[in-house]
């Protein structure tokens, strides 16, 4: 019977120690797991309009947000750099996008195989750029916006997706215009009209702040040595006191069961 009763203590003991590392461990990752980005992602084909604000000449419908001359759609939320795909339905002429906020938006239209920038500038410099092909129904436009530069991507109709990798333009902001918070704006300027079916913007901003701390010169051989007889790297040090304080625990708590039962 002393026996049996014993092995159900360490039982319920090494039940106890599972519980504690499951637990430790499981707020270790969880802790770590901060740095999944701000993102929006939008499906408009179930006319939904969640996450965008559509003016009087942009309507939802079972094949995407239309939009005509004049009309638009303005995210909710705003973003400074970011990763962003459009995938459009219909188009007729082209459309526009405009980010940033204040004195620092900037707008690329796409004006037929013509890139007409505003606040930004070509590589050459200037404001217009030519495109080798004409934006078209079905396509894909990738925008990626961060550190100073916007980088276009274009994926026309029956193209591979992997042509987005490979960019076809890139832009610099102009001089007394800077990168800024705010919100994405797609309209369709007079003549024009497009359809917008999916839309996906992912934040390139960290979501996680890191304090700086002052430089620490490193240890001299001599103080390499004391710490190799101290008590391991700091690192190390919270998880294997845990493991040490547990160990202690569990050992404390079998040894209080055989005496009971003797």
């Amino acid at each position: 019977m002393k026996v049996k009763k014993i092995s159900r203590v360490v039982s319920l003991v090494l039940l106890a120690a599972i519980g504690f590392f499951a637990f430790a461990f499981g707020s270790i990752r969880a802790s770590a797991d901060t740095s999944a980005p701000d993102k929006i992602i939008s499906d408009f084909t179930d006319s939904s309009t969640e996450g965008w604000t559509l003016n009087e000449k942009a309507a939802a419908s079972s094949e995407g947000i239309q939009v005509i001359g004049g009309g638009s759609l303005t995210s909710e939320s705003s973003v400074r750099s970011f990763l962003m795909q459009i995938t459009f339905g219909v188009m007729n002429k082209g459309f526009e996008i405009t980010f940033g906020e204040g004195q620092n938006a900037c707008s690329i239209r796409f004006d037929g195989a013509y890139l007409r920038l505003n606040g930004l500038v070509t590589e050459a410099g200037g404001d217009v750029y030519v495109m080798n092909d004409v934006l078209t129904s079905n396509s894909i436009v990738q925008i990626e916006v961060i550190g100073g530069e916007v980088t276009l991507s274009v994926k026309p109709d029956g193209e591979p997706y992997d042509v987005l990798g490979t960019p076809v333009a890139t832009f610099s902001y102009g001089e007394g215009k800077a990168i800024s918070d705010g919100k994405i704006k797609l309209s369709a300027y007079e003549g024009g009209m497009f359809g917008v079916q999916k839309i996906s913007v992912y934040s390139l901003d960290a979501s996680v702040e890191i304090e700086t701390e002052d430089y620490v010169a490193p240890p001299t051989s001599e103080e390499e040595e004391e710490e190799k007889k101290g008590c391991g790297s700091g690192c190390s040090s919270v998880i294997g006191g845990s493991v040490l304080c547990a160990a202690f625990t569990l050992t404390g708590i079998v040894l209080w069961a055989r005496r009971k039962e003797q």
